[in-house]
């Protein structure tokens, strides 16, 4: 499957790439047999707020079958982060690894899935958090599904460096399935905060790509449900995700956005449709338009909207409708949380 990945998707085997660089088990879990599920967590300098994300995890309510991989990029032996791990978090449920080198924010991503030894992997940025009951909900929805090889949970946003979730009303999970095709009205994920992912099924689709940075989450989502069942569940946020002020936050990462995610509905379009080059520019232009109008909001340096041309408006509604129907005519099964 790599060689028709690479062929289809402008990729390569990343995970083949990353497991050239060593990794030092710091310290590890003490049972021998692995649980179901890792919660893993890729970190960098951050340990004001990487102790709440794994406070996040080891709270969790009414399910033990899981376990917690923290994965440093930083190479540099008893920094603080180390000293934090190996003073508040050597447990036996903990595993702490440090990579020997860098590997950039992409080969961390793809190294949490190399180390961790159980079937489902949850992954968790090291300034988010995990509700309480987020382990609960999601193995119920993982267990009751038979087809579906990832799990993409509804979240809460918050912009402060606090450890209190934002309140949430209790309401029924909406477990839709997403498609290919429904990746070209946008990334409705965004973030993989608490994403729940068969570790087998990222190396069978060669894990992220670093050289479809900053939309290196999105070519993975796309190339990951044009080959499996995927599932996106809405409603009832399971997690936190912490808005900071990093590289893809920044405006001169916005062009790098628009450029990535162009390329990336382009082979969409390329796999699932013949569309002349002329009205695919046009629905792009005016994409284009609206994903930098909408960054701008609340943004004090402002990033200049690209240029349409007449009728790019009108074209990118009826393609968008075109497209976006059979999303909205899929059907959807209701979770009541426990």
């Amino acid at each position: 499957m790599i060689e028709e990945i690479k062929c289809r998707y402008d990729d390569r085997d990343n995970m083949a790439e990353i497991e050239k660089v060593a990794s030092i088990p710091v310290f590890t879990w003490e049972k021998d047999e692995a649980p179901l599920y890792t919660i893993a967590i890729p970190t960098y300098n951050r340990t004001d707020l990487l102790q709440f994300a794994i406070d996040s995890c080891i709270n969790q309510e009414g399910f033990t079958d899981y376990e917690i991989l923290v994965v440093d990029n930083n190479p540099a032996r008893d920094d603080e982060t180390e000293r934090l791990m190996k003073e508040k978090y050597r447990l036996p449920q903990i595993a702490y690894y440090k990579n020997t080198e860098n590997t950039g924010m992409t080969g961390n991503w793809n190294k949490l899935y190399q180390l961790a030894r159980t079937k489902w992997v949850v992954m968790l940025h090291d300034d988010d958090m995990l509700y309480p009951d987020f382990m609960r909900n999601m193995a119920n929805i993982v267990a009751a599904d038979n087809e579906a090889v990832c799990f993409y949970n509804c979240y809460n946003s918050m912009r402060n460096m606090g450890n209190v979730h934002p309140e949430r009303k209790t309401c029924d999970i909406k477990v839709m399935t997403l498609k290919e095709k429904d990746y070209l009205t946008g990334c409705h994920l965004h973030a993989p905060c608490g994403m729940t992912l068969r570790r087998d099924v990222v190396y069978e689709i060669g894990g992220f790509n670093p050289d479809f940075y900053p939309s290196l989450d999105f070519h993975f989502h796309v190339k990951l449900a044009h080959y499996h069942s995927v599932r996106w569940l809405r409603g009832y946020p399971l997690a936190t995700y912490r808005w900071m002020v990093n590289a893809g936050g920044k405006p001169e990462t916005v062009p790098g956005w628009v450029e990535k995610d162009n390329a990336i509905k382009r082979l969409i379009v390329r796999n699932n449709f013949v569309i002349g080059s002329w009205f695919q520019e046009a629905y792009l232009r005016y994409f284009d338009k609206l994903f930098v109008r909408n960054w701008n909001i609340g943004q004090k340096v402002k990033v200049n909207e690209p240029h349409c041309m007449p009728f790019d408006k009108m074209f990118y509604l009826i393609m968008k409708f075109i497209w976006g129907l059979p999303k909205k005519l899929r059907h959807t099964y209701t979770y009541k949380p426990q």
